[in-house]
């Protein structure tokens, strides 16, 4: 991302809407497209036609005599997939960005507060990690997202009165919401990625 367009609010806005134009990216359309039709085999809709004309799927019409026995392989694939990945204990690992005391220690201090999150909550956490599961399944990636929640944690009383201590939140994200850039492939090598609300 080339640091110009950070010089004028305006054009950063016409930046913005350059990352997010649905219609500049035909490979995403294209992908799009293979995740919505996963996503309605998952949910049951076996037999299904996609028009062109109107850039959306349908159920398919054939004669109400035709018998049409399916095995929703899409749902199995997910299914044992999840178990595969949900059974296991993952540890969380962060890793330092150079070798530097200071980036070992900060590494160490982020795989703390994973734990502490897995540990603390657990059900939420559990949540967010199958729909990510399940996402990765129907569409190729998944990414969940780290923030700071100051709405969480516990309420507290003292001289200032009643506040919350705030948290650290963990969400699964669509993959719809997610644009990044299209060089690189490897997060580390991408200069912008935008989260669509």
């Amino acid at each position: 991302m080339k640091k110009s367009i950070f010089e004028t609010t305006e054009s950063l806005l016409q930046a913005i809407d350059r990352f997010f134009d649905e219609t500049s990216d035909t490979f995403r359309i294209s992908n799009e497209r293979v995740i919505e039709r996963n996503l309605l085999y998952y949910c049951g809709f076996q037999h299904l036609e996609y028009l062109r004309s109107s850039k959306t799927f349908r159920l398919r019409r054939d004669k109400s005599a035709t018998p049409t026995p399916t095995s929703n392989e899409i749902r199995e694939f997910v299914r044992s997939i999840k178990a595969l990945l949900m059974n296991q204990k993952m540890v969380p690992r962060v890793w330092p960005s150079s070798n530097e005391k200071e980036d070992q220690l900060a590494g160490e201090l982020g795989q703390n507060v994973l734990t502490w999150m897995d540990q603390s909550h657990d059900q939420t956490f559990f949540d967010e990690k199958e729909k990510c599961i399940i996402w990765l399944c129907l569409s190729g990636t998944a990414f969940m997202r780290t923030f700071p929640d100051v709405d969480g944690g516990r309420w507290v009383m003292d001289a200032e009165g009643l506040w919350k201590t705030g948290d650290v939140a963990t969400e699964c994200l669509l993959p719809f919401n997610v644009r990044m850039d299209p060089y690189g492939d490897r997060l580390e090598q991408k200069q912008w990625i935008g989260i669509q609300s």
